[in-house]
């Protein structure tokens, strides 16, 4: 097992990992929705594995609107069509 420390995302990765596209990542990190991370170059910022767990509270709220409407969606496939 690799030790976490050692795992970094790029913007790429990340957004790839996320669903989202890489300016995204940029506006969240922006908005402090995300860690700072560091740069390679001037042009290649990566992130930690830890240091973007660090900010789990702050990407759930993000994808919070992803997860309000599942239960409703999952009761209405779940009721009985007999009534």
């Amino acid at each position: 097992m690799k030790d976490a420390n050692k795992l970094i995302f790029s913007p790429d990765d990340l957004a790839a990992s996320l669903g989202v596209q890489r300016r995204t990542i940029y506006r969240w990190r922006k908005q402090g929705r995300l860690p700072q991370g560091f740069l390679l170059s001037p042009f290649n910022r990566r992130w930690h594995v830890n240091e973007l767990a660090g900010h789990i509270h702050e990407l759930a709220i993000t994808f919070s609107h992803c997860f309000d409407s599942t239960p409703n969606l999952l009761n209405d496939n779940l009721e009985d069509p007999n009534g």
